[in-house]
């Protein structure tokens, strides 16, 4: 953490925007990079043939992903954090069953939370962690095409400086992502298939308005399911008229009767 600034402590990671005169510079970062990644793998490979030799490695369930994405230059960004684009947030996941003898590769759409539950519908054990997520094993055992049709993405600024963007809530169903941008007028939308580098952002363009309206209500139904009215309301900014939406759907009774009492 940084020095005290303004009586707070500021986290000192993060993201960074890079110009053009620090290409050289971004060209050594990324070849360490992946250097790590490669150090990595070898790793891995080590500890599967010790597994192997051990005569473990077919009774042994192997999960091997990562808690982020590395910028490495693109939009002009270095490190991690900051914004939601997929460079940054779409991570590997890679699942080795002890029982299952065939493999698959799959895009269904799968979020950390799906983890632990996964693993306890795999290992048949009950376990509060896995009450938020959703077993993926049903993709895995090819008994469905999607568990999920869509994920969503949060990113707190609470720990950056203070430069550092409002707190952004991303959701990514099929072709199509959104950002929220709490308490910004503008935010995110991107077409995934036609924009794969993110460069286009459709916000205001007036042929994507209801697909950005249809997006945006179902982003603000899944904070409002999993999170309490204050910090809903508060910490995420959302406009009236989907606030107003959302009572409507019962997420709040007792607030729907308190306005109604005091003739909100």
């Amino acid at each position: 953490y940084s020095a005290l600034k303004d009586g707070k402590k500021y986290y000192e990671g993060g993201c960074r925007f890079i110009g053009d005169d620090h290409a050289e510079d971004m060209e050594k970062i990324r070849r360490g990079y992946h250097a790590a990644v490669a150090f990595i793998d070898y790793n891995v490979g080590k500890i599967i043939d010790d597994l192997k030799r051990r005569g473990l490695y077919d009774n042994t369930i192997i999960v091997y992903t990562t808690d982020h994405g590395e910028f490495l230059g693109d939009h002009g960004l270095n490190a991690k954090g900051g914004f939601l684009y997929e460079s940054f947030i779409n991570t590997p996941f890679i699942l080795k069953d002890a029982q299952q003898k065939i493999g698959k590769h799959t895009r269904a759409p799968l979020s950390f939370v799906d983890v632990a539950s996964t693993l306890c519908d795999l290992t048949q054990v009950e376990s509060d962690l896995a009450v938020d997520g959703i077993s993926q094993m049903p993709v895995c055992k090819n008994e469905t095409e999607a568990v999920r049709d869509h994920t969503c993405v949060t990113h707190f600024s609470f720990h950056l400086t203070p430069d550092a963007p409002a707190d952004q809530h991303a959701i990514i169903q099929d072709d199509w992502k959104l950002v929220y941008i709490a308490r910004e007028p503008h935010g995110i939308l991107f077409n995934l298939a036609d924009d794969p580098q993110e460069l286009n952002n459709l916000w205001h363009d007036e042929a994507c308005q209801e697909k950005k309206q249809e997006l945006l209500m179902k982003l603000f139904e899944d904070l409002a399911a999993r999170r309490d009215i204050e910090t809903v309301r508060d910490r995420y900014g959302i406009l009236p008229g989907y606030y107003m939406h959302l009572m409507e759907r019962s997420f709040w009774p007792e607030m729907q009767q308190t306005a109604a009492t005091e003739g909100k």
